[in-house]
């Protein structure tokens, strides 16, 4: 009985330990906590809804544009790393895939687009994490235009 009951915790320390960072949970920019790099103030995304289980994550963005409108935009990613395709607001494709880090805390979106008439759009690499015992969100964005422009930013989002 005891060696059953040492290989039961011996299992849940594992699983534990092999679980993936829990990203749920409405998601605020702050603003005030930006450094912005190069980058417009209408490329980052007002804000994110994400909801997660074993498999996948969906992220539900409000994206900018130029005029500080938002447009809703979901994408629904594999823990797998297959890729997954979304239409853009432009009447393109966004091609994005996630890769989880070792240790299961932060993970890795890598994204590039196509427009609606066949031109490549912008590669972006964002890095996510979180701090402050999870109230606070990481995006860290490394983005390459078309054009060979490249800028990064570090976006902190607040728990809403």
């Amino acid at each position: 009985m005891k060696y059953l009951y040492c290989l039961l915790l011996a299992g849940l320390a594992a699983s534990s330990a092999w679980a993936q960072t829990d990203f749920s949970g409405k998601w605020v920019i702050s603003e005030s906590r930006i450094d912005w790099g190069m980058a417009p103030h209408w490329i980052l995304s007002a804000g994110f809804n994400i909801k997660q289980d074993t498999s996948q994550i969906t992220i539900e963005r409000r994206l900018l544009d130029q005029q500080m409108v938002e447009h809703p935009y979901t994408a629904e990613l594999n823990f797998d790393c297959s890729p997954t395709q979304t239409p853009t607001l432009s009447n393109g494709t966004r091609k994005e895939s996630l890769k989880w880090s070792d240790d299961k805390k932060t993970f890795v979106i890598t994204a590039s687009s196509v427009g609606s008439d066949g031109a490549p759009g912008p590669a972006v690499t964002e890095t996510w994490s979180l701090l402050d015992g999870g109230k606070t969100l990481l995006d860290e964005r490394h983005v390459e235009q078309s054009n060979g422009m490249t800028y990064t930013s570090k976006a902190y989002y607040d728990r809403n």
